[in-house]
């Protein structure tokens, strides 16, 4: 049901508060974040780097505050879990972190967004991860474009994209970050690199993130 009255006054003034940060600067809590970059710089292991510090409630990086010992959900989406385990061990040598607040999830491969049968098991089966796991603070999904058919360029695939991500909020976690990838681009005739990268896909779907990030490499 919709709101008026002192009920509507209460929303907006509960929304017009300041916005609770997990993580300060980058996640917002009850809201969508979305990180993009080419091709092997690395945006999968900064988030899980990220993910598995935030799980200690230590400053991510060393410098962006966490709020707390956060409960995370990883959720793998391509590649074998090998590869994620192999980057786990060679940070908690280096880092903090605390496991218990750390759900790893590489079964959820082969997925499509467009299927609603898809969209159904996975919303099962986090809510069956919930029940073990208990209440969540954030999931992270790397990489999102591994659940699509190739069809973010259009409304159709842009918005069947931002659905799946309203439905997990509001049944499993309502802070979502995932990683994403540019879209091709020009590429310079001289030096052969791509120039004027974007994040790939219908403008829809950063329209509906909280926060986009665009992971460049550090200039040496």
């Amino acid at each position: 049901m919709g709101l008026f009255g002192k009920d509507l006054l209460d929303a907006i003034t509960m929304a017009g508060q300041d916005v609770e940060m997990l993580v300060e600067g980058i996640i917002a809590s009850q809201s969508v974040t979305q990180f993009f970059a080419g091709d092997g710089l690395g945006k999968s292991t900064l988030l899980l780097q990220a993910e598995l510090e935030a799980s200690a409630g230590v400053p991510i990086y060393g410098e962006f505050e966490v709020k707390r010992p956060l409960k995370i959900i990883h959720i793998q989406t391509e590649r074998s879990p090998r590869e994620a385990y192999q980057r786990i061990i060679m940070m908690m040598q280096k880092i903090e972190t605390n496991l218990e607040n750390f759900y790893f999830e590489p079964t959820f491969q082969g997925y499509d967004m467009s299927s609603l049968k898809d969209r159904t098991s996975i919303i099962n089966k986090l809510k069956d991860i919930k029940q073990i796991f208990g209440q969540i603070d954030w999931i992270h999904i790397d990489p999102i474009y591994a659940w699509t058919s190739g069809n973010l360029k259009d409304d159709t695939g842009a918005g069947c994209l931002n659905d799946m991500i309203r439905k997990i909020q509001k049944d499993i976690c309502s802070t979502i970050s995932y990683n994403h990838h540019p879209n091709r681009w020009t590429r310079d005739k001289e030096s052969g690199k791509r120039m004027n990268e974007d994040m790939y896909g219908n403008r829809f779907i950063s329209a509906n993130c909280k926060g986009v990030f665009k992971i460049k490499p550090r200039l040496s």
